[in-house]
């Protein structure tokens, strides 16, 4: 969707002005497609379900919407270059389809069984269509840990990403956080923070 703006002023003979504007969304097609992961860090070989719904404009479910389900990984490799002198590495990106359904919408959220046998980035991509043949699209990431060392889609050679399995967490739930991290080997001090620093662990990461 998009959103434009009109705006006008008018000014008379006497140089007041007044002026006015008014906003608009335009949506691309009258139906929506919604996806989400039952988790969304996952240890290679592992089952997860991908939810999916269609929704029109008004938010409401809507059933009977064909809904095409893609599970793709995103390859990432890097390559040393030396440019003025220096090194340093560049990054390529492609996508492999490891699977996927065709579904069709309901009141209650359509399920796409997906287990990824390799550790990475992968991305769940719905999409549908409505009635005129417009075309709207909604995706997620879920990342998948294991034994062999991951190039992130990150380029950035000195970042760390926390990404946890679950977006809420009642008390008494364990989490579980990926760690995201450009170095193949390397250590880290993890705190754990409630007003205050509660706990304070080392790390070592392999891989």
């Amino acid at each position: 969707a998009a959103t434009y703006t009109i705006a006008a002023t008018v000014t008379d003979q006497n140089r007041q002005a007044i002026a006015g504007s008014g906003s608009f969304v335009v949506h691309p097609a009258k139906v929506y497609v919604g996806v989400r992961s039952e988790r969304s860090v996952l240890r290679e070989g592992e089952h997860t379900g991908i939810e999916a719904v269609a929704v029109d404009l008004d938010g409401a479910r809507t059933s009977g919407n064909a809904i095409t389900v893609d599970f793709v990984r995103r390859e990432t490799t890097r390559t040393p270059v030396e440019k003025a002198g220096s090194w340093s590495f560049e990054y390529k990106t492609s996508e492999v389809r490891v699977g996927g359904c065709a579904l069709v919408s309901d009141t209650s959220p359509q399920t796409c069984d997906v287990t990824p046998d390799t550790a990475g980035t992968y991305v769940a991509r719905a999409s549908t269509k409505d009635a005129e043949g417009h075309e709207t699209r909604s995706e997620i990431s879920v990342y998948v840990h294991g034994t062999d060392e991951i190039i992130w889609d990150d380029s950035s050679d000195r970042r760390v990403d926390l990404v946890a399995d679950k977006r809420k967490y009642a008390p008494g739930d364990t989490a579980k956080i990926l760690l995201r991290s450009p170095f193949t080997d390397a250590r880290g001090l993890v705190l754990v923070e409630r007003e205050g620093i509660a706990a304070q662990y080392k790390v070592v990461v392999q891989g």
